[in-house]
């Protein structure tokens, strides 16, 4: 480990200043003043809305003819059936594409269901709109809703051209960009500033949850198991790891269905002075939910309630960002607005990629399977011990600034000389 005289320069040099609160400029949006729903409430509107999807023709999908001569409770409870285990997030896009669909067959005369090629063909005009979502709402009414296809609704030569040509012509995918070491940094600080806000210092610390876990921000909705392992050695290569296993990792349809979980381990020294991971769970304690404590399927980032506490309910992405990003423009960082939900996840995963870390470790602490082996093999926490190791390496590179991943290729590893590091 470097010396921490060396670890106080890299902080100092990109230390931010943060102001006053963000958390009140976002609790008056309009969004945080809205009732709040709980997924279960929720789940049970988006279910009804896709009753009310089946209703305009029962008789044209298999789930609609096994529910039209009950009432309508009960039907919208085998609607909710039907749509178990599918995400939220999932379901809100459906149903908006789904009624668009059925809107615009009604508008021009016809019934949705069946689906037949030849309203695909009229709802997919020439030009490719809608061409590259139409298949993934025929086959959610199809093998979720039992919706029923005449002969092969998608199978038309002239609908897989147009689809073709709507590949072809796809604008480029923009990428999320990585955080930099100030706008770290500026987390860590807010984090550890006792007179910042108490809940923009817990955001502070969840998003640097998802960072130094390489997480997904949905990996945060639904966890279990929150705890710590600090080393208790003073020269120990490690000062020790956080870990819980993540219940609403993408992955889950494949790792839950064998009973297991996905593990996500992140190294409680960050790039700031002291042990990030300890003061965050000293802010958890003071907000009333100390997290070594959480239930399981709890989730760690939470809602704020206009009363300044936090409710049960899992901030929804969006805002997570937001209200970090916000963070960061108040702590004096440059263009964090257009920071997204994935930013976290990539940011180390960038980092280590340029530091020369082998792709098998990028891969596995990405969370990903490796090639050739079983995927549940991304379930095994013991797997990521030597990646973080590797991580850790990196880590401590940016800490005594011999590396510096926000650099041009040409200056990102600096050469030191190591008896002037004696010194």
């Amino acid at each position: 480990m470097q010396s921490s005289a060396s670890e106080e320069q890299a902080v100092s040099s990109v230390m931010p200043t943060p102001g006053n609160s963000v958390y009140k400029t976002m609790i008056s949006k309009a969004p945080f003043l809205k009732p709040l729903l709980s997924p279960a409430e929720e789940f049970d509107l988006l279910a009804q809305r896709f009753e009310v999807l089946l209703s305009h023709n029962f008789g044209g999908s298999m789930l609609g003819r096994d529910i039209q001569d009950l009432t309508r409770v009960e039907r919208v409870s085998k609607v909710g059936e039907a749509l178990g285990g599918k995400a939220l997030n999932t379901l809100r896009k459906r149903v908006g594409q789904c009624s668009h669909f059925v809107d615009w067959c009604l508008s021009v005369g016809t019934l949705a269901f069946p689906v037949n090629s030849q309203l695909i063909l009229e709802y997919t005009d020439p030009a490719g709109q809608r061409v590259l979502q139409i298949g993934e709402v025929v086959r959610f009414l199809h093998f979720v809703l039992g919706v029923d296809l005449n002969g092969q609704a998608l199978g038309s030569p002239i609908f897989l051209g147009r689809l073709r040509k709507a590949r072809l012509e796809r604008p480029a995918r923009k990428q999320a960009r990585p955080l930099t070491v100030k706008e770290v940094v500026a987390l860590e600080t807010m984090l550890r500033d006792t007179g910042a806000d108490l809940l923009d210092r817990y955001c502070a610390g969840m998003f640097l949850v998802a960072v130094y876990g390489r997480a997904r921000l949905g990996d945060l909705k639904e966890i279990e198991g929150f705890f710590l392992d600090l080393s208790s050695e003073p020269r120990a290569s490690t000062h020790g790891y956080g870990e819980f296993n993540s219940l609403s990792h993408k992955s889950r349809s494949r790792g839950n269905a064998v009973g297991m979980r996905m593990p996500i381990v992140f190294p409680a020294k960050g790039l700031g002075t002291g042990l990030w991971l300890t003061t965050l769970l000293a802010v958890s304690v003071e907000m009333g939910h100390p997290l070594d404590k959480l239930e399981a399927g709890s989730a760690l980032m939470r809602t704020p309630n206009l009363d300044g506490s936090l409710s049960t309910r899992p901030l929804r992405h969006d805002r997570f960002v937001e209200w970090a990003s916000r963070i960061l423009t108040r702590c004096g960082c440059e263009d964090s607005s257009t920071i997204t939900g994935h930013s976290a996840k990539s940011t180390l995963l960038s980092w280590m990629s340029k530091f020369g870390g082998s792709y098998d470790e990028r891969t596995l602490l990405g969370h990903h399977a490796l090639p050739g082996r079983q995927s549940l093999a991304t379930y095994s926490r013991d797997l990521q011990a030597s990646p973080l190791r590797s991580l850790e390496t990196m880590l401590d590179a940016v800490r005594s600034l011999r590396f510096n991943p926000d650099n041009t290729r040409s200056g990102m590893i600096e050469l030191r000389d190591p008896e002037a590091d004696d010194e």
